[in-house]
């Protein structure tokens, strides 16, 4: 009998205090493959080749005024759908980097080259070879808490890894039309502790006195 109604307190505890998850799927707002320093407004973005790079922007404003709240992100990635590769020679796939906002995609006098070269730190990478016509995922969790709340923009640079030149990734963007479910999205996850219910206190505090009185009938 103890043993039953330690357990149902116990359970009035765990199952009021359980957290409530929200899941955000935020597409780009700008997207553009660079080549030089001029951005292009296509349906796919490119990694290598001639020297292409390509930037992306997510607007996580949203997410950055739930956190006071008591959010916590707690998932985040990057969906990228590749849909072809060129192998030729020089670098050994694309890497992901977080990059500066200070670019658009419309802007006629193209992307500052220290936007590009400023992107050191690195996401996650791609190798050589890797299937097309896949899904590439790339863990933002660690970027997402260190940066994103300072000005609520998110800025990623898809770069070829080690030479700018040779082997060619390419993905959907945000503009690719042949199959919209195939455009790059943020998928984040932010989770926030539900309080206990008063209800679940009284409760669990009437357990506990029947256990006392059990306890002292006993004596």
């Amino acid at each position: 009998m103890k043993k039953a109604l330690l357990l149902s307190i116990l359970g009035v505890f765990l199952c009021s205090g359980q957290a409530s998850a929200d899941i955000y799927t935020l597409s780009p707002t700008e997207d553009a493959y660079v080549f030089g320093t001029t951005t292009y407004n296509a349906i796919n973005l490119s990694s290598g080749g001639r020297g292409y790079v390509s930037l992306l922007k997510f607007d996580v404003s949203s997410l950055a005024a739930a956190l006071p709240a008591g959010q916590t992100i707690t998932a985040a990635t990057l969906n990228l759908y590749r849909t072809g590769y060129t192998p030729v020679f020089g670098n050994a796939g694309t890497t992901v980097y977080y990059a500066q906002d200070g670019w658009s995609e419309t802007s006629s006098s193209g992307v500052p080259a220290s936007i590009i070269s400023g992107a050191t730190t690195a996401i996650g990478s791609l190798p050589t070879g890797g299937p097309a016509n896949a899904w590439a995922t790339y863990d933002l969790l660690s970027l997402l808490q260190g940066y994103m709340l300072t000005d609520g923009t998110l800025s990623v640079v898809i770069h070829p890894t080690g030479s700018l030149y040779g082997n060619q990734d390419v993905f959907a963007s945000s503009e690719y039309t042949v199959n919209t479910a195939l455009r790059p999205y943020l998928s984040v996850t932010t989770t926030a502790p539900v309080p206990i219910p008063a209800a679940a206190w009284l409760l669990g505090t009437g357990l506990l006195g029947l256990v006392g009185v059990r306890r002292r009938m006993r004596m």
